[in-house]
């Protein structure tokens, strides 16, 4: 079989080209034939309500897309309820927890 590349959509979703290899650069051989891993949504961190400046800075690392437990958990942890939640490691927890714990120190003029 010929090698699977991701679409045009992942691929401007992650950061162009250069995200894909970011990605790559941790991906075993497989992986790097299988394209998207399963766990990386179609929502963006804009249509969930992250702040454009937050966008614009995961969009520069190359995380356009949400990942499942960040899909999942975002709205409740930014809304400041607590937020029981379990994934494999590599699918974006840290991210989950951190980007709203973030937002809501700056909103409070926390630094």
């Amino acid at each position: 079989g010929g090698e699977k590349m991701p679409s045009e959509a992942w691929l401007q979703a992650v950061g162009g080209p250069a995200g894909w290899a970011r990605g790559l650069l941790l991906a075993s051989e497989e992986e790097k034939q299988q394209g998207p891993p399963s766990f990386i949504t179609s929502t963006t961190f804009a249509s969930m309500g992250v702040k454009p400046a937050f966008v614009a800075n995961l969009d520069r690392q190359g995380f356009g897309l949400m990942t499942d437990i960040q899909e999942k958990s975002y709205a409740d942890a930014s809304a400041g309820r607590d937020v029981l939640a379990r994934a494999r490691t590599g699918t974006g927890k840290t991210v989950a927890f951190l980007l709203p714990t973030i937002e809501r120190l700056q909103a409070s003029g926390g630094e």
